[in-house]
């Protein structure tokens, strides 16, 4: 008799996905500052930087491929896992979608700012570094919290629906229903996740309101893991 009732055992994706999935999310890095520095505004500063590439169309450039691919790579270690279905397996795998999800927001989150703080050196002028400290605090954590919830949400949509294709698409739909259509008066959720640069903004709270609501959609990942069956099939 096995000394653990409960086990867990995850293959990670092969090495060639991850290589992919690192030049997708450079290209889309790319392409998230090239649409800021169209703008004319760019060359002006940390401030002016970080509220060209903070547009509607720039988002929306970055959250829904970024999204769409960090659903899948989740969705395939799901899919690559084996469990004795106990609840404590259950919290091991929400464990483990946790720390890869942390892991995949940090790279993107990384080489979008990375990308970004360059292009600023190389044609916008540096300077105000009260200025720059909050830019560059407010466009990681706009990543990274915006990439973190969009994914989880998407993939608590594929195990309820226990359907890849309607699960990324209900995710992709509600980040444009978020970003880009202000008739559904959603906008105010959004802005909670993304909030806008501005001058004399409380960005401390801010940033306490962008941890709560990662911790907020971590735990109903927790709750979804808790009820649905395993292993999963999506």
């Amino acid at each position: 008799m096995p000394r653990r009732n409960c086990f867990l055992t995850a293959q990670f994706a092969p090495r060639w996905q991850r290589v992919a999935f690192l030049l997708a999310t450079l290209l889309v890095s790319l392409c998230f500052t090239s649409i800021g520095l169209t703008t004319g505004r760019f060359q002006l500063g940390f401030f002016d930087a970080n509220r060209s590439v903070q547009r509607v169309f720039g988002q929306l450039v970055l959250f829904l491929p970024m999204t769409g691919m960090m659903t899948a790579v989740l969705l395939r270690l799901l899919q690559n896992t084996s469990v004795l279905i106990r609840i404590d397996a259950r919290v091991m795998i929400a464990r483990r979608i946790l720390g890869e999800l942390i892991f995949l927001t940090a790279v993107v989150t990384f080489s979008v700012w990375g990308i970004w703080f360059t292009a600023v050196l190389l044609w916008s002028r540096v300077g105000q570094s009260g200025t720059a400290v909050v830019a560059n605090v407010n466009l990681v954590m706009n990543v990274a919290t915006a990439l973190f919830t969009y994914t989880m949400l998407t993939l608590i949509g594929c195990l309820l629906f226990r359907s890849r294709a309607i699960g990324i698409f209900c995710g992709l739909s509600l980040v444009i229903v978020f970003h880009a259509a202000p008739v559904f008066n959603l906008s105010e959720i959004a802005t909670l996740i993304t909030p806008k640069l501005a001058v004399n903004a409380m960005w401390p709270i801010s940033v306490v309101k962008q941890f709560l609501m990662m911790i907020f959609v971590t735990g109903l990942m927790v709750l979804t893991l808790r009820r649905i069956r395993l292993p999963v099939e999506v």
